[in-house]
């Protein structure tokens, strides 16, 4: 087998500026590509702005256009840039020779400019193949994580491409030399258009031929730091084999630039050799993956040396070794671990050693890897050929299975990080309230005190750094119940007490004043801690005696996860005859049902299932009744529909409720079809969590995430938290420890974000 040979240089017309434009989110989605786009061509004046339009052109079918450049120009002049506008998107691209790219990738590599030269540059002369290299890379990564980005504008696929791309190596030195100097880097640029980063620690489980089980680590293996390009700079020298010994060759070697070792290792676990792979990964730095389109002579060269002595001779005798890489194209790759986009790299590693005097032996290996955005290598297939001639012996496919990196485990892109919630609810008696769209977290705090009894405070916190944001918000009221989250992940239900507990109770003396001491629900911002409404618990007047009056105090709080801002609240209120009516009651933004009496005071509130408008309640007193009520939100509990779910059982609480199932903390379920027993929970409660129509457990067994369907308790879906490759990476946390007696459910942050053992659980996909 001969080594890959670099394609063929493409026929470029200097006189016309061709390519392709996509509309789409995901750079790869051909309906992105479509008829009737207008492109402009424009010339790049000296402040960075565009000039007027000097030529135009309408898309083909497939995206596709040609536009011929203004007479004694070419598109090699450096000075040119391509825009489209359509759906109120503009989308720019730097004009190079070839075809180029107008879409989301291309946009992308204009800001990054803007951004650090504080305006559009331009690039005339060598300059502009470094321009076309790295709009190429940019393409290539936009191609490969375009599914992220399929329900995007290209204006926001954009913007998170550069978001994306922040911490590379390699596009941090473009555009360091860029905001220096208003100009490229005129050397190290090789490697530029890396863009898939892994961490220095890097740990990752590999499947040898779908059987043994292989630990690979990607290191520094000269020992010196990584050069802001992504590569080192080390000294290499050159030798030559002289009667079976290796000589160095004088003047040959010098300084060199390398990127990482990449060391396949058997696993501790098994009895097999340590098996060294691939001894070095050609141009893929740990910290940037090189993924220009294209092809690429890497160290090659021909060393020639006299006097070379195998067999006690004279005769001259060549060594040579060359390394050859061919970057294609974005595909689609299935492994076990899953399915993902990724670039192919096939790269031809050949070495010509002396057989004897007057013979040479050709050593040929054929690697094909495959690198996935955020990932890394996902598979890797070698071949071992010996003057032409296959060794399928010594064949070797590797597939990756797990793997962990800059604080995520990959390929299910699980990101771990400290927990900031954790240290807030250790230390304060209600939990923080959570608000994920903004970021942030609420505390109950006491404020000062008044009739003998601290106030209720709020104090809002960033929830990625810990720190207090802006001072605290005090009530004149009291903290007698715990906040909850409203369902549209921005505000929080804040209960105030007129009253404090401390002080005896004496009934008002009139309605007015009963109302006057009822209390309040605060719905807050969690911008500000301001007041978005407010809701007063109405004092019901006393049917049978007019001139008995007692303030409603709440007893339970449930609030919709649809963001509708809806809630129910349930409360006591005034005596009948020794009696304390129970009364429950919808509430939301312009919206206050009718308070309904469900009952005495042993009769209480334990869940809502707003999904198909269902309120549960328990009555603490013999017989133990376990009810469900029908409700609407504009017309309230209807009382005349109670059903009797089942008799006898104690239920002070519901967990939650599904379509089918009541869930009791201890993990149990009651069917409220006939009341008979569900399913029971194969995990602890406390290891578990819901929220979001989604029951989340932790598997510390299996070392992995579970997702179960709420309403039958199978398995959906898992996603490995990989405790052992931290290990390997000497980084915690390792969730396969024993079980805390005393830690708390899985709390939901987000629909994919929870607050697990101390830590902050991320999961970017399931599987």
């Amino acid at each position: 087998m001969q080594p890959v040979a670099a394609p063929a240089a493409p026929l470029v017309d200097a006189s016309h500026a061709s390519g392709t434009v996509s509309v789409a989110g995901d750079t790869l989605d051909a309906t992105g590509r479509r008829a009737g786009l207008s492109v402009e061509l424009h010339a790049i004046q000296t402040d960075g702005s565009l000039g007027p339009i000097v030529g135009s052109a309408s898309t083909g079918a497939d995206g596709s256009f040609s536009i011929a450049m203004p007479a004694g120009s070419s598109t090699a002049d450096g000075t040119w840039m391509l825009q489209v506008r359509a759906g109120g998107v503009t989308l720019r691209a730097y004009l190079y020779p070839g075809t180029v790219r107008v879409d989301a990738s291309s946009e992308a590599w204009v800001r990054e400019v803007v951004a650090a030269a504080g305006r559009v540059l331009t690039f005339p002369g060598t300059p502009l193949t470094t321009v076309a290299q790295i709009s190429g890379a940019f393409g290539l990564y936009a191609d490969a994580t375009g599914d992220q980005h399929a329900a995007l504008s290209p204006s926001t696929a954009a913007a998170q491409l550069v978001q994306a791309l922040a911490d590379d190596h390699a596009l941090a030195y473009v555009l360091n030399t860029l905001r220096v100097s208003n100009s490229l880097p005129s050397a190290g640029t090789g490697d530029i258009g890396a863009f898939y980063a892994l961490s220095k620690t890097y740990a990752a489980f590999f499947v040898k031929d779908k059987a043994q089980q292989l630990q690979v680590s990607l290191a520094d293996q000269f020992g010196v730091a990584m050069g802001a390009d992504g590569a080192w700079q080390y000294t290499a020298t050159i030798a030559s084999q002289t009667n079976g010994k290796w000589t160095p060759l004088t003047g040959a070697g010098g300084s060199r630039r390398q990127s990482a070792s990449r060391d396949y290792q058997s696993l501790p676990t098994t009895t097999s050799q340590d098996a060294l792979v691939s001894g070095v990964v050609g141009e893929f730095p740990a910290s940037s993956y090189p993924v220009q389109p294209g092809a690429r002579q890497l160290d090659g060269r021909r060393i020639d040396a006299t006097k070379l002595n195998f067999t006690g001779g004279t005769d001259i005798q060549p060594l040579a070794f060359s390394v050859n890489e061919q970057v294609g194209g974005v595909e689609t790759v299935s492994i076990a671990a899953g399915t993902f986009r990724a670039v192919r790299v096939v790269t031809d590693t050949q070495i010509v050693v002396p057989k004897s005097a007057t013979a040479v032996t050709t050593e040929l290996v054929h690697t094909t890897v495959w690198l996935a955005p955020g990932v890394g290598i996902l598979k890797e297939t070698d071949q071992y050929f010996l003057d032409g001639v296959e060794n399928t012996s010594s064949a070797t496919t590797l597939e990756l299975s797990g793997a962990y990196a800059n604080g995520g485990v990959w390929p299910a892109q699980l990101a771990i990080g400290v927990d900031r919630l954790d240290r807030l609810t250790q230390t304060h008696f209600c939990p923080p309230v959570v608000l994920p769209a903004l970021h942030r977290m609420v505390t109950v705090e006491s404020g000062p005190t008044s009739q003998g009894s601290p106030t209720l405070a709020l104090a809002l916190w960033n929830i990625d750094t810990g720190l207090q944001v802006a001072s605290q918000r005090v009530f004149a009221g009291f903290s007698t119940f715990c906040p909850i989250a409203t369902g549209d992940l921005s505000s929080l239900l804040v209960p105030e007490a007129i009253q404090p507990n401390n002080l005896p109770y004496s009934d008002p003396t009139t309605a007015a004043a009963a109302a006057a001491q009822s209390d309040v629900i605060h719905q807050v911002s969690g911008a500000d801690l301001s007041d978005i409404a407010s809701y007063t618990l109405p004092a019901v007047p006393d049917a049978t005696q007019p001139a008995k009056f007692r303030s409603a105090q709440l007893t339970a709080l449930y609030a919709a996860a649809d963001g509708s801002g809806q809630f129910m609240a349930s409360f006591n209120q005034s005596l009948t005859l020794g009696v304390m009516p129970h009364y429950v009651q919808a509430l939301g933004p312009g919206l206050a049902g009718p308070a309904a009496n469900i009952g005495d005071q042993n009769d209480l509130l334990i869940g809502v299932d707003w999904s198909n408008g269902r309120a549960f309640s328990w009555q603490n007193a013999t017989p133990q009744l376990l009810q469900a009520w029908t409700f609407a939100p504009g017309t309230g509990i209807d009382s005349v529909s109670t059903r009797t779910i089942r008799t006898g059982t104690s239920v002070p609480q519901l967990w939650y409720a599904s379509t089918n199932l009541l869930h009791l903390n201890d993990g149990s379920t009651i069917r409220i079809s006939d009341g008979g027993d569900g399913p029971k929970l194969p995990y602890a409660s406390k290891d578990c969590g819901y929220g979001y129509g989604m029951l989340v457990c932790l598997d510390a067994t299996a070392d992995q995430l579970v997702k179960l369907d709420p309403d039958t308790l199978a398995v959906r879906s898992t996603v490995d938290l990989g405790s052992y490759l931290r290990s390997l990476s000497a980084t915690p946390p390792d969730f396969r420890a024993p079980s805390d007696p005393n830690a708390r459910g899985i709390q939901f942050l987000d629909d994919s974000t929870y607050s697990i053992r101390g830590y902050v659980v991320h999961v970017g996909r399931w599987r």
